[in-house]
């Protein structure tokens, strides 16, 4: 009954383990410590055991921490295949996210079985005695929420990540001078995401070209003066909007396929 809701909850969980609590300075010290790769394995098992709070049993428990190892593990082979293609590229960090959540998928049978925690059925019975409105809220809303927090988890600090990752091969149009520019640009690139994954979901596809609009006249005299910048400039936001498309087309699939 509560498969697609743990299975999202997971997919949380790992989000927010890789794009939020691991720091550059931690993704440095896996490819050297073994203690690290460990560390950041912990942190998505308690992530997970916080999240899953309302399943929580000795089964969860259990199979969170085969997840947790599974995590370990597809992460030392994500850094044993940079150092054979001695680059940190797209492809090892594509196929680490996708193995992290074919993980989640293929434990989902033994996840069908879960139930909630009579403890925190009767917590949340309390709970909506002083709060009525909760009582109104279905599953299937929660679960909607779910997804949509984790697509904006996703455009904010993974979409970052990839357009870097995708950027590094276009050094050479990047303007040394621009240097502090282009990191200020990050936040821009962040909040332009958030907009305009918005805007579709809400159907309002017209204002997008404003957002792009707006955001080009900040740097109109420096895109008409360098065409250099122009350029980079130009790969990072086509770069930036295809991570908010992709995502809502991701997000539109899941909602059609389970709603």
């Amino acid at each position: 009954m509560y498969l697609n809701y743990t299975t999202a909850l997971l997919v949380l969980a790992h989000v927010v383990t890789d794009f939020y609590f691991q720091s550059a300075n931690m993704t440095k010290s896996k490819r050297d410590s073994m203690a690290a790769l460990i560390g950041h394995a912990s942190i998505f098992f308690v992530v997970g055991f916080v999240l899953l709070i309302p399943f929580i049993s000795i089964k969860t428990v259990a199979w969170l921490f085969v997840l947790s190892v599974s995590h370990f593990v597809i992460d030392l082979a994500k850094i044993k295949l940079e150092s054979v293609i001695n680059n940190a590229s797209m492809f090892p960090f594509m196929a680490d996210q996708l193995c992290h959540i074919l993980a989640i998928i293929a434990l989902t049978p033994f996840l069908s079985s879960i139930s909630l925690n009579i403890h925190f059925v009767n917590a949340w019975a309390s709970i909506v005695k002083f709060y009525p409105f909760l009582h109104r809220m279905r599953y299937t809303v929660l679960l909607n929420y779910i997804i949509l927090l984790i697509c904006y988890l996703l455009i904010i600090n993974g979409g970052s990540i990839i357009i870097k990752l995708i950027l590094n091969k276009y050094n050479s149009l990047k303007n040394q001078t621009e240097e502090e520019s282009i990191k200020a640009g990050g936040l821009i690139g962040k909040l332009e995401r958030i907009i305009i994954l918005t805007l579709l979901i809400n159907n309002n596809y017209t204002a997008i070209g404003y957002v792009i609009a707006a955001k080009s006249v900040a740097r109109f005299k420096k895109l008409e003066n360098d065409k250099q910048f122009g350029e980079y400039y130009l790969v990072g936001t086509l770069l930036s909007v295809l991570v908010a498309l992709v995502t809502w087309l991701v997000y539109k699939f899941i909602f059609r396929s389970f709603y």
